[in-house]
């Protein structure tokens, strides 16, 4: 009995200390856990807030841009450009946009009134922009307005695909009432505009002959296809003679005559 007992008294000691460690491993796995939790936590809120940003490009909620740092830059003074100049003739945009630097652009990716290779296209039917890197293979031998290609120039045609993405969003379910050769009319008047003096200056003085339209009814395809650069430039010196954001106003509108292609 005694002997039993004593076991009983030699083992108190034992199941005691168990017991401690035992609480003490317990307190010791739900700080872990609880510091684990919020270590996961603050992880967690870290990932959404990355993943917001990266869908979140140029401070522009709805807006994403693919491409190293300097194209994203780019890309942001772009918007904010075309942004203002649609400012001034009274529209707010709010773009819903992708911008995507490409080594190169498919064939497939273009529409069939595309034929010639080009260095950026918008879609509207996904709100994207696909436009090369400025030093895409090819881009060298690319001579718009018989200017030599440069980041300048890369950066010019950008704002220019900017523009027609800026015109869906205003005209909404009308983007595809306005003719294909007014998109292009529309978008490379305010390219022009937004270009610096200097090449600005550099681009119509290479196109010194060439003069405004006549009327809106030689804004088509034909004309167009015949000479895009020179197209830009009538359309510019069109644009600036009837009071350029008052004309891009009517426009938008819908308020213009349209050429019948089989005409010409």
């Amino acid at each position: 009995m005694s002997s039993q007992s004593n076991k009983v008294v030699a083992h108190v000691p034992h199941r005691f200390k168990s017991g401690c460690l035992a609480a003490f491993r317990n307190r010791l796995s739900l700080r872990w856990i609880r510091r684990y939790a919020l270590g996961l936590g603050a992880f967690g809120v870290g990932l959404l807030v990355g993943t917001s940003a990266a869908y979140a490009d140029c401070s522009r909620e709805r807006v994403t841009v693919i491409g190293d740092p300097d194209e994203r830059d780019r890309a942001c003074v772009a918007l904010s450009d075309v942004s203002d100049y649609f400012a001034r003739a009274g529209f707010q945009i709010q773009f819903d946009l992708t911008v995507r630097f490409v080594t190169q652009i498919e064939v497939s990716d273009l529409s069939s009134v595309h034929h010639d290779p080009v260095s950026g296209y918008y879609r509207a039917t996904n709100n994207e922009i696909r436009i090369l890197h400025a030093n895409a293979p090819g881009t060298s031998e690319r001579r718009p307005w018989h200017l030599s290609w440069d980041q300048e120039i890369g950066f010019s045609i950008l704002e220019h695909e900017v523009v027609h993405a800026a015109i869906a969003h205003i005209m909404g379910n009308n983007y595809s009432r306005l003719p294909h050769a007014w998109h292009e009319a529309l978008a490379y008047a305010v390219q022009i505009s937004l270009m610096k003096p200097e090449l600005r200056a550099q681009v119509l003085a290479n196109f010194s002959a060439v003069q405004a339209f006549g009327s809106t009814l030689e804004i088509n395809d034909v004309i167009y296809a015949f000479d895009p650069d020179a197209f830009a430039v009538a359309a510019y010196k069109f644009h600036v003679r009837n009071s350029d954001t008052e004309f891009l106003k009517r426009a938008i509108n819908l308020k213009f005559e349209l050429s019948d292609p089989t005409e010409f």
